[in-house]
This record gives C-alpha cells, sequence and structure tokens, in this order.
C-alpha cells in the first residue's frame, strides 16, 4: 500500500531459501509515496530495505516514504 491506497508498481522475488524481496518504485515525477508492506506467512525476522542511494540494508520501520522517481527494495529477514 501507499498513502493509504493499493501501490502496483511492485515486483516480487523469493530466494531459494523462501525468503523475498519486494522492489517498489514510486513512478511519481512530483509526488513522495509512503509505503508499506504486507506479506502472507512472512518471516519473523526482522526485515530490511536498501535504495540505490543507500545500499547498506536498514530495519524496515513499518512505513517508508518514497521519493519521487526512485525505488525502494523491501528484504525478509
Amino acid at each position: 500500500m501507499a498513502d493509504g491506497a493499493p501501490f502496483y508498481a511492485y515486483s516480487v522475488f523469493r530466494r531459494e531459501n523462501g525468503r523475498r524481496a519486494v522492489v517498489l518504485a514510486n513512478m511519481s515525477d512530483k509526488k513522495t509515496a509512503t509505503c508499506e508492506v504486507t506479506l502472507e506467512s512472512a518471516s519473523p525476522a526482522t526485515p530490511a530495505y536498501v535504495t540505490p542511494e543507500q545500499p547498506d540494508p536498514k530495519p524496515w520501520p513499518g512505513k517508508l516514504e518514497t521519493a519521487p522517481a526512485s525505488a525502494v527494495v523491501y528484504m525478509e529477514g
């Protein structure tokens, strides 16, 4: 979800061990999007995220503001 509405600019990748990564892309040229990820049967470990500008993993805050024309990768812990 982004800003309380369904968000469709994403892709889900699954590793051999079953953990998933979700790539979210904010396609707007002007508006930020506050994104939230909900996965069925989510891993109990703490999820993390990376961006092209900040490739070192950081703990997922639950909701994340994504700048216009940018992307974020949510990773199961």
